[in-house]
């Protein structure tokens, strides 16, 4: 596929060349809480599932899948290195590397 201005095509779901990438806003710290909160999360997840009998059971899986999407949801976003909800606020937390 063809180069335009130093980006690549690439099709979105099927449809038509995006030569836009994704911009990157989440870095340094705020990247590591979300890597860190993400894993608690889905420990807690765990934990739901193991221990969570107290809660009954629709709550118990509530609760689970709740803590379980918004792990993946903080994991996603510290991984792509880009957050909708940091763009739509104006939050950049992303430093490019220097290249020495």
């Amino acid at each position: 596929m063809a180069a335009v201005r130093g980006f690549r095509h690439r099709r979105v779901l099927g449809g038509a060349p995006s030569t836009a990438p994704m911009q990157r806003n989440v870095g340094g710290a705020d990247r590591t809480a979300r890597i860190v909160l993400g894993f608690v999360l889905a420990v807690v997840s765990m934990a739901t599932v193991a221990f969570g009998g107290g809660l009954g059971p629709d709550l118990q899986l509530v609760v689970a899948a709740l803590t379980l999407l918004l792990a993946a949801v903080f994991l996603a976003t510290a991984g792509a290195q880009t957050c909708p909800v940091n763009s739509l606020v104006g939050r950049d937390t992303y430093r490019e590397k220097s290249r020495l």
